[in-house]
């Protein structure tokens, strides 16, 4: 797939064989619908097929222009982090509206899926997103709602676990292509093409064949797993076969057989590995691993199917196998890990993916106990956050982090969440427990948050005292952007209690100093917009106009 973005597609499996119906199927729903569903169990094969369907896909003229996009959804994600990923392809295309949609605090979620379908139906793109049933229900089921009434040009194509949970109506515009176990003879093919990969032709004869697909069902990955344990392991297919009573009951049977045929060092590098979420670079390894070159168990795993290459120069291991080995290694191993894991994102310089590593990173020092790293690394990268309003996700990543390490920074980041979610009395009372006397610029932030707060409440006479203050000592300090800031609250409050004259002067003021000292477009265009507004209610029709229409040419 030459033509496909290869920092966002898996590497296809070096065996596929069978689903030449489902396969055929899907192509008829590609064809005629808009929104696609792969559904199934984990390791059932969802990604293989999708991926012998993009591949049929990049061939077509219509679609191989880099219009392409692979994304996987990872555990807590929201739709700001759906949009937020998107929106890194959208820019690789060189298309930045979007961004700048991101970034426009004014648009809600609705608004920015169909700024987002807008986008996408300008021109004929194919979106696959895998792991689906990991972004939040509730937004999973607004996205595909959004996808089916709307989307036209472009093409989505979900691959999930779960069914989501959409209304009757709407799946009669969804195809679904279920996926379950191989037939028996696609079975059998896989079976064979994995023997003759590994020159094992001899070890199972056909009898012995049609009981292994019997016990393992037709999953593609549990033949692969039991192949593992009778190519390197000590039981051979008959014994195995003869005593299946373990493989009935659960996938983690089948895995502890894998496992049983490492090695020691083996073992350590799989388990040590298996606690990294995303793929990753060569060099990883290295970090987890005690073996100064550990190449050849890294071989030895790949061949034993246990390592994937997910891309020509990523690594991960299959979900089911990840969660097996970290459910089995000790809270002090796994601290030990993840602190090698968080130093490993933390050494990428990679400023494309910066956020998503750095947020790699704050998760694997949070779990490794290392707190003082954890708020270093989330005071780096929660203004960005906030800026994509990736607010919820945020707001949990505060909240991982207890009191008593927060910094200043943090709990003035966790008021103004607070505040936008209108618990004010609750930020107010955070906001008077922070004291930072040593910074007056965080200092003046924390009294015009509390002012933003007292008037919500409606208490102004506590908001003006607060404001008054800081338009005094940022007078004496010269802090110029923070005196238009606290004018444009003042102003904002006086515009409430209709003393629309106070209101205009602190606007004018604070846009005039910001036009001949700071010349901030995006202030300006704030200020103005709140200008206009006075003048609207003064009855000054004509120059209020004039003051939008001006706002809506610097915006």
């Amino acid at each position: 797939m030459n033509n496909i973005l290869d920092f966002t597609f898996p590497k296809a499996p070096s065996v596929f064989v069978g689903r030449e119906k489902e396969l055929a199927r899907l192509i008829k729903g590609f064809n005629c619908q808009n929104v696609i569903l792969i559904d199934g169990i984990a390791g059932i094969g969802k990604t293989s097929l999708a991926l012998s369907l993009a591949d049929m896909i990049n061939n077509d003229t219509e679609f191989n222009n880099g219009n392409i996009c692979w994304m996987v959804c990872k555990e807590e994600w929201s739709l700001e982090n759906f949009f937020y990923e998107i929106s890194r392809w959208l820019k690789y295309k060189e298309e930045y509206l979007f961004e700048q949609c991101l970034e426009d605090t004014r648009m809600d979620i609705d608004e920015r899926i169909s700024y987002l379908i807008d986008i996408l139906n300008r021109n004929s793109s194919v979106i696959f997103i895998d792991d689906y049933q990991k972004l939040k229900s509730s937004d999973g089921v607004i996205l595909l709602q959004k996808f089916v009434e709307y989307l036209k040009s472009s093409k989505v194509i979900i691959l999930s676990r779960e069914r989501p949970k959409v209304s009757p109506l709407c799946w009669l515009e969804i195809f679904e292509q279920k996926l379950y176990g191989l037939d028996n003879s696609d079975a059998t093919l896989l079976i064979k093409q994995l023997l003759d990969l590994h020159e094992q032709t001899d070890i199972l004869e056909q009898r012995l064949i049609n009981d292994f697909n019997r016990i393992t069902h037709g999953h593609p990955f549990l033949i692969k797993t039991l192949l593992c344990t009778m190519f390197f392991g000590e039981r051979t297919a008959r014994d195995l076969l003869d005593d299946p009573s373990g493989f009935m009951e659960s996938n983690e049977d089948y895995l502890a057989q894998a496992i049983s045929t490492l090695n020691e060092k083996e073992r350590e590098l799989l388990f040590s590995f298996s606690l990294f979420r995303l793929p990753v670079y060569r060099e990883a390894f290295h970090y987890v691993c005690s073996e100064p070159a550990p190449d050849s168990l890294i071989n030895s795993l790949q061949q034993k199917f246990l390592l994937n290459r997910y891309s020509e120069n990523t690594y991960l291991i299959h979900d089911l196998l990840r969660h097996f080995c970290t459910s089995h290694l000790s809270e002090d191993r796994k601290a030990s890990i993840h602190r090698q894991c968080a130093l490993y994102y933390d050494s990428i310089t990679d400023n494309e993916k910066k956020l998503i590593h750095a947020k790699e990173a704050f998760y694997h020092f949070i779990q490794s106990g290392d707190m003082e790293k954890s708020v270093e690394i989330l005071e780096n990268i929660m203004y960005e956050m906030m800026m994509y309003l990736q607010l919820r996700e945020l707001e949990l990543y505060i909240d991982k982090i207890p009191e008593r390490y927060r910094s200043v920074k943090i709990d003035l980041m966790k008021a103004d969440l607070l505040f936008m979610n209108e618990h004010y009395r609750e930020s107010i009372n955070l906001l008077e427990e922070t004291v930072c006397e040593s910074d007056s610029l965080l200092m003046s932030e924390i009294i015009i948050l509390r002012a933003k707060c007292y008037m919500r409440l409606q208490n102004y006479k506590e908001a003006m005292e607060l404001l008054d203050i800081n338009l005094k000592n940022s007078d004496m300090t010269g802090d110029l952007l923070t005196y238009i800031k606290t004018l444009e609250v003042k102003g904002e409050i006086n515009f409430e209690l209709r003393h629309y004259e106070e209101a205009l002067q602190c606007f004018e003021k604070a846009l005039d100093i910001n036009n001949k000292k700071i010349k901030n477009e995006d202030i300006e265009i704030t200020l103005s917009l709140l200008t206009g507004m006075v003048m609207d209610r003064y009855g000054n029709l004509e120059e209020a106009h004039k003051i939008h229409l001006k706002s809506l040419k610097l915006a």
